[in-house]
């Protein structure tokens, strides 16, 4: 069975690739997925940005290893000047001049993959401050003061980031 195709656009050139299957793009997130606590403080700032600074940073650190799970260059076409989509036969030729345009394409194609997962987050950490403050409360214990706010407004900002 083949995969969905999505479109992506970098630099204003448009490019079809398919996405992969759900286990390799799990194994793919648990690559970053430590490292994005440290988009929060500019969740949190209302910085998207930032944020998005961030995780194109995050997304460098594991580039060759995150673009072998997350692009099939065999099978990635761009849009020619007649609106046909061709197979990019030669990638570096391809991507001649523009040596961080395979870093946004990237970006891009994590964020397609795993869209779900991203919107899924805000839920996940809402849970888990739910959970956080049965366990406080079952110890008699309070939730330190702000926490509530501060991880509202990291779930709100994330929801606003992904669109």
């Amino acid at each position: 069975m083949a995969l969905k195709e999505v479109e992506i656009e970098v630099r204003e050139q448009k490019y079809r690739l398919p996405l992969i299957g759900a286990m390799k793009a799990l194994k793919g997130l648990q690559r970053i997925t430590g490292k994005m606590s440290a988009l929060i403080p500019n969740i949190i700032a209302h910085n998207p940005e930032k944020v998005n600074e961030d995780f194109f940073n995050i997304i460098t650190d594991e580039y060759d290893e995150l673009f072998e799970t997350f692009v099939d260059i065999n099978q990635l076409k761009f849009e020619d000047k007649k609106g046909d989509w061709k197979l990019i036969n030669d990638f570096d030729e391809h991507f001649s001049g523009q040596c961080t345009a395979p870093v946004e394409l990237l970006y891009k194609a994590i964020l397609e993959n795993d869209k779900s997962f991203f919107h899924s987050l805000p839920t996940l950490i809402n849970k888990g401050l739910k959970k956080l403050n049965e366990n406080l409360q079952a110890n008699s214990l309070q939730m330190p003061s702000g926490i509530n706010q501060t991880m509202e407004t990291v779930a709100n900002s994330l929801k606003e980031n992904l669109g």
